[in-house]
């Protein structure tokens, strides 16, 4: 895993959330911090204690992921429907095990791998088979279902 991608989410524990971007900038991982739009840069920055010259160039603040999701090995979250939408794309999602667990409906519905701060790449790897599989009889279901509701319309 090379390129991790971290959405900014509001009510997130930003302080817990920080130890995992510092955790995966210490593994060489480039963390991708894809911010919101309607917030000010320098203040979702500041609420989660980023300072991206002190991190380093691997720290990369971006208001627009497009070009950067194909690069991306995983997304990693505390809850949000970013991480929903990530899943949809086909990329890996973990959840970050916090002190919040709004996200832990995902990791129960077999959608997300849980994230813990001793988690390591190869765990990650052998649990994401499982949850690609998920994912994909998820999303034939739902094409299944559009393309009858469909025939209804």
């Amino acid at each position: 895993i090379e390129a991790v991608l971290i959405p900014y989410e509001t009510d997130a524990p930003k302080d817990e959330v920080r130890v995992y971007v510092e955790k995966f900038l210490r593994e060489g991982k480039t963390v991708y911090f894809k911010m919101r739009k309607d917030l000010p840069e320098k203040r979702q920055l500041q609420e989660y204690g980023f300072v991206p010259e002190k991190l380093g160039s691997k720290f990369v603040a971006l208001f627009d992921e497009s070009q950067i999701v194909s690069k991306v090995d995983m997304v990693a979250g505390v809850y949000s429907t970013y991480l929903y939408d990530m899943l949809y794309l086909g990329v890996p999602v973990v959840v970050l095990n916090t002190s919040m667990d709004y996200g832990e409906g995902m990791i129960v519905g077999g959608l997300a791998i849980s994230y813990s701060v001793e988690s390591s790449d190869q765990e990650v790897l052998g649990k994401y088979a499982t949850v690609k599989t998920r994912v994909q009889e998820l999303y034939s279901i739902i094409s299944y279902i559009d393309s009858h509701i469909k025939n209804f319309a």
